[in-house]
C-alpha cells in the first residue's frame, strides 16, 4: 500500500511511468552535487510534457528553482524558450556585472535585436546565461526545463548545446524533453555532457494495455476500448484523443491515415471537431492564437482574429472551458493543451484564412512598434511577391538577427531576396546571407551564395571580385575542397585586368596561403614570393606575405629564412595603425603562426591577441578561430595554462558552430593537451579520441595532430603500444602533420613507447633521429625534445648518471625556448636518474625545482606527479629500500575503486558501476587516501598511472 502510494505521489495522473518518475526523483535528489542533465525522448504524445510536469512538481516540492519554457512548432523568435524559462530570473543579472546584463537582455523579445557585425556576441550571451544559471543557483538548486527541444530556433539550441558542453559548475539540472529527431551536432554535445557530469536518457515507449485502460472512459464498451488501444498503439495523447471523439459518437478510427508529423488523421480531425463545436468568435480566436507564439498573448490574438475586446474575452473563456487552451501562468498568456492541438487548430483553418492572420498580426505588431524580428514570422508567412515593405522589414530583422541568431536572420534574407528579386537588393543582401550562413554552420550553401554573387559582380569591379573569391576559397577550404578552391583563385587571377597591381598581389598571396590546407610548401613560396614581387603601397598586404613565406619557408625545413620573414613581418604589422591592420587581418592570424613555429612565442601570443581584438573591434569574425588556436597553442607552450583554456574553450565555440571541422579538430587536440597537464590522461584520451572522429572529416593532412597527442595520451596512461599505433604507418613511419615540431615530439614518444615495450634498439633509433632533427632545425624546444628522447635511453640502459646530465641539458634547452612545463618535466626526468644514480639529495632538489614549475604554470597532473616521486624518495630515505607499488597493500574493491578514479569517475558513477551507495564509495576513498598517503584523488589517479608497470608512464 504505501509503495502505490509513494507511485501515486510521483506520477499524479501519469499512467505507467512510475520507473521514469523515480529515475527523476533520484536525480532531483542528487542535484546538490552537481550539474546533470536528462534527456526524455519520444514521439509525438507520448508523456513528455507530463513527465516533464512530475519533474518539475518533485523539484519545487525540494526547494529547487524550476525554470520551464519549449519550443513551438511555428515559432522563429531567436531564444524563445530560454527566454520563457528565465523571464522571471533575469533580474538576478545585475550581481554579474554590466557586461553580462547587458547580454542577457538580448532574451527579451523588445531588445533581441543588435547590431551587424558584433562578432562573438551569441558567444558572450551563452555565458552569460551560463552566468545566470550559477548565480541563481548560489540561493538554491536550479531546474531549466526546456519542453519540445525539437523546435526551439536554431540560436536556442546553440545555447543548449554550449550549456551541455560547459555545463555550470553549480547544482543545475538541465531536463530537455524532444522528439528524436534534433541534429547530430546537438545529440552529440547532450551524450557527450551525460557520459561527463551523469544524468539519464529516458525514452517512452508506448503504454501497455492495462496501463491504456486507465486512460479510457468506463463508459465506452469493451470492444470500443480494445479498438482505441489498438489503434492508438498505446500512445497516450492518441488514446485520450481518439476516447474524446468515441464518446461524441465521432467515428475517428486511426486506420492506416496519418496527418502532420505522423499524428495519426483522425486525431486531427477529432481536435477540429471540437473546433467547430465552438462559437464563430472562438473558432476565428482560436485560429489566431494558434499562429502566434507559443503561450499566445490573448491581446494579439484578439487583433489576429479581428475581433473586439468584448468578443475576444468571451472566446478566450470558451477555449478555457473546453480544455483547447489553458492559462499559461504569465499574465494575459494562454497555452494550448498539447502542441499537436496547436497544430491541428491551425491547419484546420484555411490557406486564406491564415494569410489574413498573419497579416493582421504583423500590422498590431508593427503599431506597437515591435522590431523587425518579431513582424518577421508572419511577414514571411503573408507577403506577396513584389511587397517591397515586407521586403525591408525582412532584411532589417535578417540585419539585426545576423550577430546572436545566424541561422535565423538567413532565413529572413531569403525571404526578402524571394519577395524582391532584384540585382540591386541581391548585391546589397547576398553578403550578408552568405555571412550568416557560414556563421550558422551552414558552410556549404555560403559557398554557393559567395558563387552566386561573384556571378553578379561586374568583371570590372576587380577588388571586390577578388575579396569574394578569396571568402568562397576559405569556404572550400574549411568543406576540404582544396582543388576547387585553388581553381577558384586561379579562374579570378586570369581575369585581372594588367594594371591592378594590389589586386595581383593579393590573388597570389591568396593562392600562397590556400597551399597550407595541403602542406604544398614549394608551390606555397612560389606564390609567397610572387606576390612579394608585385609593387604596391599596402604594407599590412606586405606584411601577410611575409607570413605566409616565412610558413612556407619553415614547411621546407629552413628555418633562417622562415625567421626573417616573419622578423619582417612583425616589423611591418607593429608600424600599423589597428585602422590599417583591421583590412589584412589574416597578416596578424599567420605572423601568429609563422612565428609559433619559428619559436618566438611571446611575438606569436602578442600577435594573435591584437588580432583577436581587433576583430572584436571591427566586427570580423573569419579569421576568429584560428587566431584563438595560435594564441591558445603559444600561452600554453609559456605556461599560461588557464590563459590557454579559455582561448582553446573560445575557439572550440566558435569552430563547432561554424561547422569548420578543421578547426574545430585543433581546438579539441589543445583541449586534450591541456588536460594531460591538469586533468588526466583518460580525459585526455577522450578529447583526442573526439578530435581525431572530427578530423577526419575535414581531409586534411593537418587533422594527424590528433593522432599525435591520441598516441601521447595513451602512453601517459600506460599504454605504449597503443601510442606506437596511433603514431605510426603501415611502413613504420610517422603519420604526422606537416610541421617539423610534431616530428620532434613524436620521435620523443616513440623512444618512451619503445622502451616501454621493452624495444632499447628501436628507442635509440628514434632518439637519434630526434637528434638528427634538431641540428637540422636549431630550435630550442627540438633541442629539449631531443635531449629528453636521449636521457631515456641513457636511463633504461643503466647509463643513469649521464641520463641525469642529458635531462637537465634538456632543461636549460626548455628554458632558453621560454617553455616552462617541458623544463619542469625534464628536471622530474633528472631527479628520477639522479635517484637511480643513487643521488637522493639532488635528486630530491630536481624533482622539487620540477614541482614547483608546475605548480607555477597550473600543470596540476604533473605537479601530483612530481610529488608522487618525491614521496617515494622519502621513503627510501627512511629504509623502505623500494618505491611502494601503485595497488600498495589495497584491497581488491579498494584497487578497483582507485582504477576508477583514475579513469576519471565520479563517486555517483563508481557507485552505480559497483552496485554500492555514494557513502561506501567515500569510505573506500578514506581508506585509499590512508593507504597511498595521498590526500586528493588526482594524486589516486597519478599512483594508477605510475603502477601500470610501464617505464613510459612514469616521468
Amino acid at each position: 500500500m504505501t509503495a502505490q502510494l509513494d507511485q501515486d505521489r510521483l506520477t499524479g495522473q501519469l499512467v505507467g511511468r512510475a520507473r521514469e518518475a523515480a529515475s527523476l526523483e533520484h536525480l532531483v535528489g542528487d542535484l546538490d552535487a552537481g550539474p546533470t542533465l536528462v534527456q526524455i525522448l519520444g514521439e509525438p504524445g507520448i508523456g513528455k510534457t507530463a513527465l516533464l510536469g512530475v519533474l518539475a512538481r518533485l523539484a519545487t516540492e525540494r526547494g529547487r528553482l524550476v525554470l520551464r519554457g519549449a519550443g513551438a512548432e511555428l515559432g522563429a523568435t531567436p531564444y524563445a524558450p530560454v527566454a520563457e524559462a528565465l523571464a522571471d530570473s533575469v533580474a538576478a543579472a545585475a550581481d554579474l556585472g554590466e557586461q553580462e546584463a547587458r547580454e542577457l537582455e538580448a532574451l527579451s523579445p523588445d531588445t533581441v535585436v543588435v547590431p551587424v557585425g558584433v562578432p562573438g556576441a551569441r558567444y558572450r550571451l551563452h555565458h552569460a546565461v551560463a552566468s545566470l544559471l550559477s548565480e541563481l543557483a548560489r540561493t538554491q538548486p536550479v531546474v531549466l526545463v526546456i519542453d519540445d527541444l525539437q523546435w526551439a530556433d536554431p540560436a536556442s539550441l546553440e545555447l543548449i548545446a554550449h550549456l551541455a558542453r560547459r555545463p555550470p559548475r553549480a547544482p543545475v539540472l538541465l531536463a530537455l524533453a524532444y522528439r528524436p529527431s534534433l541534429s547530430a551536432a546537438v545529440e552529440g554535445a547532450l551524450e557527450s555532457a551525460r557520459r561527463e557530469i551523469g544524468g539519464e536518457r529516458i525514452e517512452l515507449a508506448p503504454l501497455g494495455a492495462g496501463d491504456a485502460a486507465a486512460l479510457l472512459p468506463r463508459e465506452l464498451e469493451a470492444g470500443v476500448r480494445e479498438r482505441i488501444y489498438r489503434e492508438s498503439g498505446g500512445n497516450p495523447l492518441y488514446l485520450t484523443e481518439l476516447a474524446r471523439a468515441a464518446v461524441i459518437a465521432t467515428d475517428a478510427r486511426v486506420g492506416e491515415t496519418t496527418g502532420h508529423d505522423g499524428v495519426p488523421r483522425p486525431v486531427e480531425i477529432a481536435i477540429a471537431q471540437e473546433l467547430r463545436a465552438l462559437s464563430v468568435e472562438a473558432r476565428s480566436l482560436g485560429w489566431a492564437a494558434a499562429s502566434l507564439d507559443d503561450p499566445f498573448e490573448s491581446e494579439l490574438a484578439i487583433e489576429a482574429a479581428a475581433l473586439t475586446e468584448e468578443q475576444g474575452l468571451a472566446a478566450i473563456e470558451e477555449l478555457v472551458r473546453s480544455n483547447l487552451a489553458r492559462r499559461s501562468g504569465s499574465p494575459g498568456r494562454f497555452r494550448f493543451r498539447h502542441p499537436v492541438v496547436r497544430r491541428a487548430v491551425y491547419d484546420s483553418a484555411s490557406v486564406g484564412t491564415r494569410l489574413a492572420l498573419h497579416r493582421r498580426a504583423a500590422q498590431a505588431l508593427e503599431q506597437r512598434g515591435a522590431p523587425a524580428a518579431a513582424l518577421a514570422p508572419h511577414l514571411e508567412r503573408s507577403a506577396s511577391a513584389g511587397d517591397e515593405r515586407a521586403a525591408a522589414a525582412l532584411a532589417e530583422a535578417g540585419r539585426a538577427s545576423l550577430a546572436r541568431a545566424p541561422a535565423t536572420a538567413a532565413r529572413w534574407l531569403r525571404a526578402s531576396l524571394a519577395l524582391l528579386p532584384r540585382r540591386e537588393l541581391e548585391l546589397e543582401l547576398l553578403p550578408l546571407l552568405a555571412a550568416a550562413l557560414a556563421s550558422a554552420g551552414a558552410l556549404q550553401e555560403s559557398r554557393d551564395t559567395l558563387r552566386q554573387l561573384l556571378a553578379l559582380v561586374e568583371p570590372s569591379a576587380s577588388a571586390i571580385r577578388i575579396r569574394l573569391a578569396a571568402l568562397a576559397a576559405l569556404v572550400d577550404h574549411l568543406l576540404g575542397n582544396h582543388r576547387e578552391a585553388q581553381a577558384l583563385l586561379l579562374e579570378a587571377r586570369a581575369e585581372l585586368p594588367p594594371d591592378h597591381p594590389h589586386e595581383a598581389a593579393e590573388i597570389h598571396l591568396e593562392l600562397a596561403y590556400g597551399c597550407f590546407f595541403d602542406a604544398h610548401w614549394e608551390e606555397m613560396r612560389a606564390w609567397a614570393q610572387e606576390g612579394l614581387s608585385v609593387e604596391h603601397d599596402d604594407p599590412a598586404l606586405v606584411a601577410s606575405g611575409e607570413a605566409i613565406a616565412s610558413l612556407a619557408a619553415y614547411g621546407l625545413g629552413d628555418v633562417g629564412a622562415a625567421r626573417a620573414a616573419a622578423d619582417r613581418g612583425a616589423a611591418l604589422v607593429d608600424r600599423l595603425a589597428d585602422e590599417r591592420l583591421a583590412g589584412r587581418l589574416e597578416a596578424t592570424c599567420w605572423l601568429g603562426w609563422a612565428q609559433f613555429a619559428t619559436g618566438e612565442l611571446e611575438g606569436a601570443l602578442r600577435h594573435a591577441r591584437r588580432g583577436i581584438d581587433v576583430s572584436e573591434a571591427t566586427g570580423q569574425e573569419h579569421l576568429l578561430v584560428p587566431m584563438r588556436i595560435v594564441a591558445a597553442m603559444a600561452a600554453l607552450a609559456l605556461g599560461r595554462t588557464q590563459e590557454a583554456a579559455e582561448l582553446t574553450d573560445e575557439a572550440l565555440e566558435g569552430a563547432l558552430l561554424t561547422g569548420a571541422d578543421l578547426f574545430a579538430c585543433w581546438a579539441l587536440t589543445l583541449q586534450c593537451m591541456i588536460a594531460l597537464q591538469t586533468a588526466s590522461a583518460r580525459a585526455a584520451i577522450r578529447l583526442a579520441d573526439e578530435a581525431r572522429a572530427v578530423g577526419i572529416r575535414s581531409h586534411s593532412p593537418w587533422a594527424a595532430v590528433a593522432s599525435c597527442y591520441l598516441a601521447e595520451a595513451h602512453l601517459e596512461a600506460g599504454d605504449p603500444r597503443r601510442c606506437r599505433d596511433h603514431l605510426l604507418d603501415v611502413d613504420g613511419e610517422p603519420e604526422l602533420p606537416p610541421f617539423a615540431f610534431y616530428r620532434s615530439h613524436a620521435y620523443e614518444l616513440l623512444t618512451r613507447a619503445e622502451l616501454g615495450l621493452g624495444n632499447v634498439e628501436a628507442a635509440t633509433g628514434w632518439a637519434s633521429r630526434a637528434e638528427s632533427l634538431a641540428d637540422e632545425l636549431g630550435l630550442h624546444a627540438q633541442r629539449c625534445d631531443a635531449e629528453r628522447a636521449r636521457a631515456e635511453v641513457e636511463l633504461a640502459g643503466g647509463r643513469a648518471g649521464e641520463a641525469a646530465d642529458t635531462a637537465l641539458e634538456a632543461s636549460k634547452s626548455a628554458a632558453r625556448a621560454d617553455t616552462p612545463v617541458l623544463e619542469a618535466r625534464a628536471r622530474l626526468l633528472a631527479g628520477r636518474a639522479l635517484a637511480q644514480a643513487g643521488d637522493r639529495v639532488r635528486a630530491a632538489e630536481e624533482i622539487e625545482r620540477a614541482k614547483q614549475g608546475f605548480a607555477a604554470c597550473g600543470a596540476a597532473r604533473y605537479r601530483e606527479r612530481a610529488t608522487a616521486e618525491l614521496r617515494a624518495l622519502e621513503r627510501q630515505s627512511a629504509g623502505d629500500g623500494r618505491p611502494a607499488a601503485a595497488g600498495g597493500n589495497l584491497s581488491r574493491r579498494e584497487r578497483e575503486v582507485s582504477e576508477l578514479v583514475a579513469g576519471g569517475h565520479t563517486n555517483r558513477e563508481i557507485a552505480r558501476r559497483l552496485e554500492v551507495s555514494e557513502k561506501t564509495v567515500e569510505s573506500y576513498l578514506s581508506r585509499i587516501f590512508a593507504k597511498l598517503g595521498v590526500s586528493s584523488r588526482a594524486a589516486v589517479a597519478a599512483r594508477v598511472e605510475r603502477g601500470r608497470g610501464s617505464p613510459a608512464s612514469v616521468e
